[in-house]
């Protein structure tokens, strides 16, 4: 008896911590968003904000909500926040979380380096692209697609013919993003095969 108290105690001492951590998660990423977010629109909008100090440990919300700003602009707000990105030096950073970090993260960095077409994630994201897992794969090819479109259709259009666990919706919204050409290429693939 006295050790199943003991044990009820215990659990809810651990319940009532992860709580705690969770909310003081969220509390954060609130003021996170609220400090970085009127800078994202200022630069979308062409300005120049001062830019706060950015610590290593917020770089991932920091892309999170890069990114969710870079899908609803287009042209000039989409280079400006790229410029963002470049003058906070981070291109170093999301490479090494594209490589070693954990899985939610690499699938973050991949989706920023087709944003900011960084070639130097070029042979990584062609690895990523044979990855089992479909999140990664079809992540990995929407990348290099944004890199260099041209090029990258050599490597996905054989990938979207051979992946059957590859979502018919996702790859319609890669298939969407893309040029004629590339639509064109599938067509053509899938009558050969």
């Amino acid at each position: 008896g006295a050790a199943s108290i003991i044990l009820t105690i215990v659990m809810l001492l651990e319940i009532f911590l992860m709580r705690a951590t969770l909310l003081a998660q969220k509390l954060r990423r609130q003021r996170f968003t609220a400090r970085w977010q009127p800078i994202l629109i200022k630069t979308i909008a062409g300005e120049q904000p001062p830019i706060p100090t950015l610590h290593r440990k917020e770089l991932v919300d920091l892309l999170l909500l890069w990114i969710r700003l870079q899908k609803t602009v287009r042209g000039e707000a989409s280079l400006h926040l790229n410029h963002l990105l470049a003058s906070l030096g981070v291109e170093q950073d999301v490479l090494r979380i594209l490589r070693r970090g954990k899985l939610d993260d690499r699938l973050i960095a991949m989706t920023v380096s087709g944003f900011l077409g960084n070639k130097e994630a070029w042979d990584d994201l062609t690895t990523m692209l044979q990855d089992p897992l479909p999140a990664i794969s079809i992540t990995a090819a929407r990348a290099l697609l944004r890199i260099d479109e041209e090029p990258a259709i050599a490597h996905v259009i054989p990938m979207i013919i051979k992946r059957r666990d590859w979502t018919v919706d996702r790859t319609a919204v890669m298939l969407k993003e893309g040029s004629p050409r590339l639509v064109e290429a599938f067509v053509a693939s899938v009558e050969r095969a």
